[in-house]
């Protein structure tokens, strides 16, 4: 990483942190059956790739439940191939401004729906899903555990031994699944 990069990276966190805080979100745990609409943030390249993911939203669709789905590629464009998946926006490094952050219309559409469920399936730290995943307005928002964040994930499962996307997958749903709905008043 270029001293330039990272300077841009630093000041990109400090906007983020201070963004953060005008956030306006109804809090809310959700058993997964609860759950009517989901948005899922990941990272297609990684982990074993897009067939978990795609196996995951295929499965949340069956149940009836709607879903909006955001995968960032590190690259300068989208490779073809996962430029013709209805259902799925894609964002490069080409839709990012200076400070990385995202700069497509259907970005801010996502941050201001509010979704009953956000889950960040990836477990690279990039700056454009970590600012998606922050400043929406999804109740309940879920991913894999990280130090630094303590403020914008409501339930973190701790996969650092195991970094694979289908077995964070497993656990988030285990988990969404054992929310006991009585305690949510």
């Amino acid at each position: 990483m270029s001293f330039l990069e990272g300077l841009r990276k630093k000041a990109a966190s400090v906007i983020l942190r201070y963004n953060i805080r005008k956030v306006n979100r109804r809090k809310q745990f959700m058993n997964l059956s609860d759950v009517r609409t989901v948005g899922v943030l990941f990272s297609p390249s990684e982990n074993n790739g897009f067939g978990p993911v795609h196996e995951f939203i295929r499965q949340l669709s069956r149940e009836g439940k709607q879903v909006y789905a955001i995968g960032y590629i590190d690259k300068n464009a989208v490779p073809d191939n996962f430029l013709l998946r209805q259902g799925y926006n894609f964002l490069c490094r080409h839709d990012l401004n200076w400070f990385f952050r995202p700069e497509a219309d259907f970005v801010n559409d996502f941050i201001e729906r509010e979704l009953d469920l956000l889950v960040n399936l990836s477990f690279e730290d990039y700056l454009p899903l970590d600012y998606i995943h922050s400043l929406s307005r999804a109740r309940f928002k879920t991913g894999r555990f990280r130090v630094d964040d303590n403020e914008t994930t409501d339930l973190a499962i701790d996969v650092r031994n195991k970094r694979d996307t289908k077995y964070l997958i497993e656990q988030i749903i285990h988990y969404l699944q054992i929310i006991n709905r009585k305690q949510q008043q």
